[in-house]
């Protein structure tokens, strides 16, 4: 599976799970924690102005609530 991350202009970040592992809640906690925040940082000037939207679908691992408890934080 491939998670592509976009701004306005351009791709942030591809990412790329190993073939056999389960996108999970804990995996996809796991790639927000690790891997976009990163990407979001080195991109934190065109921030300043506006906050990123993390837009997803309702797919369970998006809708987990250890997912929900990532975002509060």
């Amino acid at each position: 599976m491939v998670i592509l991350v976009y701004f306005c202009d351009g791709v942030i970040l591809t990412h790329t799970t190993p073939r056999q592992q389960t996108v999970n809640a804990q995996c996809y906690c796991s790639f927000l924690e690790h891997n976009l925040q990163t990407a979001l940082r080195k991109k934190r000037q065109h921030f300043l102005q506006n906050t990123p939207i993390i837009l997803q679908d309702s797919a369970q691992p998006h809708a987990a609530q250890a997912v929900a408890d990532l975002f509060d934080r």
